[in-house]
Parts: C-alpha cells; sequence; structure tokens
C-alpha cells in the first residue's frame, strides 16, 4: 500500500516539474517615468509630482550704481544696473526697460548714460518661465554733487584719476549701504556722495565708511571726506590709509577729535583710491583689486 502512495507521488512531481518547464521565461521591462520622483522599496513603487524640478526666477532684485533708489549728480553721468534673483531657477534671459537700454539680453547688467531723471525696470526669465519685475528710480540733480564748482567730478580728472563706474554713488543719509567695487586699478577712484538733510540735529551720534578687500590680496587704500571729490588734501583732518581703511563722522555742534564734522544741508564726497602714503605709489599691481564698502548710518 505505501508503495502504491509513493508512486503516485512521484508521478505528480514529474508532472508538476514538465508544467514549469512550459512556463514563460522571466523578462526584464523598463518603465520611463518623467515629471515625477519615484521610489521602489522592493515591491511597490511610488510616484509622486516632482516639486524638485525647473522653475521661474523669483526675489528678482534691480539696483543702479549699488544702491535702490539712486542719485546722480546734476549733469547726470553713467547708471549701471545689476538684476539679480533670490529664488526659483537662474535666469537665462532679461527683459529690459529704461532709455538707453538694450531690450532683451542674456545678461543681468547693463550701462547707459542719463541726464535726466529716469526709471528702469527689468524681468528676468528662464525656459520655465518669467520672474517678477524690478525696478529702480534714479533721480539726477539730487544731492549727488553739482556739475562746476568744488563738487565737479572734474577735480578727480585734473589729478589724474577716472572715477569707478563713472559717477559718484550714493549714500542715502540714515540708510546703511554695502557695495562691492568690481574691477578696480591705480588709475581710478570709488567715488561715493551723502547729503546731510538740512533738519538733521547736531548730536553726537557716530557714523562710519569703512573700505576693505573682497576676494583677493590685502591692498593698502586712502580714504578721504570733502566738500570735493578726489580732495587729496585731507581738509576734515581723519583721512585714513590701511588694508581696512574707516573714517568716522557725526554731526555734533563742536567738532569731535577723530571724527569728521558733518554740517546740515551739506553734500560730502568720500573718496577712495589704492594708494599708499608713504612710498607715494599706487598699490593694486594688477590693476583689479575688488573691494567692498560698507557705509553705516549715524546712531
Amino acid at each position: 500500500m505505501t508503495r502504491l502512495f509513493v508512486r503516485r507521488a512521484l508521478r505528480l512531481l514529474a508532472c508538476a516539474a514538465l508544467a514549469l518547464s512550459f512556463a514563460a521565461p522571466a523578462r526584464a521591462v523598463t518603465i520611463n517615468i518623467t515629471g515625477s520622483t519615484c521610489s521602489w522599496d522592493g515591491s511597490t513603487l511610488t510616484c509622486n509630482a516632482n516639486n524638485n524640478g525647473p522653475s521661474a526666477p523669483s526675489g528678482c532684485a534691480l539696483t543702479a550704481n549699488g544702491t535702490n533708489p539712486a542719485t546722480l549728480p546734476a549733469a547726470g553721468g553713467t547708471v549701471s544696473l545689476i538684476a539679480s534673483c533670490s529664488g526659483g531657477g537662474a535666469p537665462t534671459a532679461y527683459v529690459w526697460s529704461g532709455p538707453g537700454l538694450v531690450s532683451q539680453t542674456a545678461s543681468g547688467s547693463q550701462s547707459t548714460n542719463i541726464t535726466q531723471t529716469s526709471d528702469f525696470s527689468v524681468t528676468p526669465s528662464n525656459t520655465t518661465g518669467n520672474g517678477n519685475t524690478a525696478s529702480v528710480h534714479v533721480t539726477v540733480g539730487g544731492g549727488g554733487g553739482g556739475g562746476g564748482g568744488g563738487g565737479s567730478i572734474a577735480n578727480c580728472t585734473n589729478a589724474g584719476y577716472t572715477v569707478l563706474g563713472g559717477a559718484p554713488i550714493n549714500i542715502t543719509w540714515g540708510q546703511p549701504l554695502s557695495v562691492l567695487s568690481g574691477a578696480w586699478g591705480n588709475s581710478q577712484v570709488w567715488l561715493f556722495s551723502m547729503t546731510v538733510p538740512a533738519g538733521v540735529a547736531r548730536t553726537a551720534g557716530i557714523g562710519y565708511f569703512a573700505v576693505a578687500e573682497y576676494g583677493g590680496s590685502p591692498t593698502t587704500r586712502q580714504m578721504f571726506i570733502s566738500t570735493s571729490p578726489c580732495d587729496f588734501t585731507d581738509p576734515q583732518g581723519v583721512a585714513s590709509q590701511g588694508v581696512t581703511a574707516t573714517v568716522w563722522y557725526n554731526t555734533a555742534a563742536s567738532p569731535i577729535p577723530g571724527y569728521a564734522d558733518l554740517v546740515p544741508n551739506t553734500t560730502y564726497f568720500i573718496t577712495v583710491r589704492n594708494f599708499d602714503y608713504a612710498s607715494n605709489v599706487g598699490t593694486c599691481p594688477g590693476n583689479n583689486c575688488t573691494a567692498t564698502m560698507n557705509a553705516q548710518p549715524q546712531h
């Protein structure tokens, strides 16, 4: 009896093996999924919409000569526009609006010359779409210095210098400023202007201007503050020289030693050059000594 059961079991196993031998062979299958992020845990393929793909630029801003808004002297001058975006995908194209600008570019910067107050705008974009439109208002003759007399940048030309960017960069009273110079050599001055409003109180609050190297070798620089551009005689008696040049100021009624005494309703120029007083030579051998200016308001 037992032998009968064994023979039947062997016949069943043989039939099962024969059935398996005729089963369809396994084949590899490739599935391409786009626009999604997928994961495989060994048994389940899970796909979700891809939230990390390309996106339009966002958080876009526009500056003119490093500020927004900006001011030029009464005669006007060069406006250097720089667009930047803090979020989204990187821009690949820009649509510009404003006098003297190329309407469409692949660059986030442009320069133009103006003689009257103007508005500029830019809309960055990439293959995904447009970012927000950014704008800047540039005032001509708003306290950046006159076209003649002591406020003229002809003072710089007469001293053998050209002005970096073609015009002073305006520092708005009571507002901080942080700006990079770009390429800067021995034959150029970095020029800033700041007007002390008529109603400013004569107090001993302290503010300062500081210039230091940025991304390059330490470079000795000189900084002067005066009612005239490129006035290297230091009428305030507070000129600064060093790898970091700093001039402190206030509006105190009585002058304080070591501080520039600024008078309300007056425009001042802060002139910086790559120069060493002791050796009487320029200090930027490659003529490309990038720096940063930080201006902090009186407080």
